[in-house]
């Protein structure tokens, strides 16, 4: 995805919003444009949002972050800087004459996850942040969260054009295959726990102590926010410690994959309380976040060729994704 915003563009936006000067440097973004801007006065993050978000979208972000910010103000999650009029968001208009949206947070330190050695330790912390945040988020309400998103897991009807639009892909039989069978265990989910969570505790998101790495320390990106089932961020979270790259904490003979989602289950379950109901679709859940991601991320590096936000994905790495799945599917929590 190509960036509408320069460097110069944001400088000026940031100056006359927030009344900040800094040095600006682009970071990578699935939809929304965002920028790390560093000065005397911090280091920030601004996120632009797409041409096409509505107000109501643009907003569950930093609202959400603000609720966090008085439900549980030791999270380590940004905190929302307001603009010069005392909004969290301000409405900016890009080269092209659209509007967009714009949100300046505090940047957090940390390594992300997808870059730090992994271990059994790592990932109990790792749930515990994020059952804390969906702990924090709790009795949190915007008319915006209960809206269509391909990542809320209680929504795969939404990836059918995806699936339609990459049949020449090699995964297509076997991810078609499995989310027919997905969906003939949705209805069970009606009766399950509710409330606004992250959606995306991914590795990216996570955040680990630059010189501790068995220490989740910070929680970013709150841009996919949606009102869900509550086990859905343990799903999340759990199945980005599968999918690491080898040599940088992924699953070893040692560590299986199923004692990998325990430690998880464990630190989230630590925080928040899971009924027998909600592990029973546990490994369901989980699997359709690998298969969801590998269909969503193969179909973005088709559309956007030039973009380096997901990267490329060999054969190898297709058929171990679509054998991960099939293992996760099998497996029974309770």
């Amino acid at each position: 995805m190509s960036s509408v915003f320069d460097t110069e563009k944001v400088k000026e936006v940031v100056r006359q919003v927030y009344g900040i000067d800094g040095n600006v440097t682009a970071l990578t973004g699935e939809v929304d444009e965002n920028f790390r801007v560093s000065g005397r006065d911090g280091d920030f993050v601004l996120k632009i949002s797409g041409s096409d978000v509505n107000p109501f979208t643009a907003q569950l972000g930093p609202y959400a972050l603000d609720f966090i910010a008085k439900s549980d103000p030791s999270l380590p999650v940004p905190r929302i800087l307001k603009t010069k009029a005392g909004r969290a968001l301000a409405e900016v208009v890009d080269r092209s004459g659209r509007s967009r949206w714009v949100q300046l947070m505090t940047w957090l330190p940390g390594v992300a996850l997808e870059s730090a050695p992994g271990s059994r330790s790592q990932r109990t912390s790792c749930g515990a942040l994020a059952g804390s945040t969906a702990k924090a988020l709790r009795g949190f309400s915007h008319p915006g969260l209960r809206r269509p998103i391909i990542w809320d897991l209680t929504q795969p009807r939404l990836l059918q054009p995806y699936l339609d639009e990459m049949r020449d892909f090699s995964a297509h039989s076997s991810l078609t295959d499995f989310f027919s069978r997905y969906l003939g265990i949705l209805p069970s989910f009606s009766a399950l726990p509710r409330q606004a969570l992250h959606n995306d505790v991914n590795l990216r998101n996570l955040l680990v102590d630059e010189r501790d790495s068995d220490r989740a320390v910070g929680l970013i990106d709150f841009g996919d926010v949606v009102e869900t089932i509550v086990v859905a961020d343990l799903a999340i979270a759990a199945g980005a410690h599968l999918i690491r790259a080898p040599g940088s904490g992924g699953i070893t003979i040692q560590d299986s994959v199923k004692l990998s989602i325990l430690d998880v289950v464990d630190g989230y379950r630590s925080v928040v309380p899971l009924g027998a109901a909600e592990l029973s679709v546990l490994n369901w859940l989980i699997a359709a976040r690998l298969a969801s991601g590998l269909l969503v991320t193969s179909w973005h590096r088709r559309r956007h060729p030039h973009s380096n936000h997901f990267p490329e994905r060999s054969d190898a790495d297709v058929k171990h994704r679509l054998s991960l799945i099939a293992e996760v599917e099998s497996m029974r929590f309770v």
